[in-house]
């Protein structure tokens, strides 16, 4: 008897357009691989350069940041040692920034960024002073005298 169930219902034909199917698949599977490997590539390289042209701005921002700070530490210390001089010269303290020019410095020092006087305060008994600067993270950098 035959069962026609356990009969292979698979021809020649049959086989190769399965063959055929599955190559194609194959062959579709390459490429859409191909493709998200190469788009991935793309994404990874336009990030990078985003963050290099951020980094780049970020560091020169932070490098004009740290050259004002300088700039403004430098200014203090000159101011400073003028008003030393002056005091020594004189045995008083200056009411104002003004009085030191042009006898201890040829000009007063401003901040590089606002242009405006540094903050210079004379103590209540008229003994001594504070000079500072506000510098860009907000922090002050202050000398005091004599």
């Amino acid at each position: 008897m035959d069962n026609p169930a356990l009969k292979s219902s698979s021809s020649p034909v049959d086989l190769k357009l399965l063959a055929i199917l599955i190559v194609i698949s194959l062959a579709l599977a390459g490429l859409l691989y191909a493709f998200l490997v190469i788009d991935q590539e793309l994404n990874v390289r336009k990030v990078a350069k985003v963050n290099n042209t951020t980094s780049n701005s970020q560091s020169k921002k932070t490098y004009l940041q740290s050259s004002e700070d300088q700039k403004r530490k430098n200014d203090i210390f000159s101011i400073n040692s003028a008003l030393k001089t002056y005091f020594l010269k004189n045995q008083s303290i200056p009411k104002s920034l003004k009085e030191l020019s042009p006898d201890f410095l040829s000009k007063v020092p401003t901040d590089p960024a606002n242009n405006k006087e540094y903050n210079y305060v004379v103590s209540y008994d008229g003994l001594s002073w504070s000079v500072s600067a506000t510098l860009s993270d907000k922090s002050t950098f202050n000398l005091k005298g004599p």
